[in-house]
């Protein structure tokens, strides 16, 4: 059995997420800063979390509640490893669905996994 290494598996989970309307982070970070005057909460190469994405994909509903947000970030390191792992090993990458009615979400999601 082959393994598939976790920036290979990152890489083709984002391609993934974004042919199903999905856009990076970054980008909405970017659109949330244009649409609020604010500069960009990170600057450099941002790492985000579950809930440092949650956080904006719910402020950028807030400013667009008729049109949902899909979001998705991928990280080389998870917020939280287990002690057991190297870093070698592991990835997170996470999806962000708000503004939806639950079932369109949901859908969404179990589509794009």
């Amino acid at each position: 059995m082959s393994r598939t290494s976790p920036a290979s598996f990152l890489k083709h989970a984002s391609e993934v997420a974004s042919f199903y309307g999905f856009k990076p982070m970054r980008e909405i970070e970017r659109e949330h800063a244009q649409l609020t005057d604010a500069k960009p909460m990170r600057r450099g190469n941002p790492v985000y979390s579950f809930e440092s994405a949650a956080v904006l994909c719910a402020a950028q509903a807030a400013l667009r509640p008729q049109e949902p947000v899909l979001g998705f970030y991928a990280t080389p390191q998870p917020a939280f490893m287990p002690g057991t792992l190297s870093s070698r090993e592991v990835g997170e990458f996470g999806l962000q669905v708000v503004g939806t009615g639950e079932s369109v979400g949901e859908i969404v999601l179990l589509k794009t996994i």
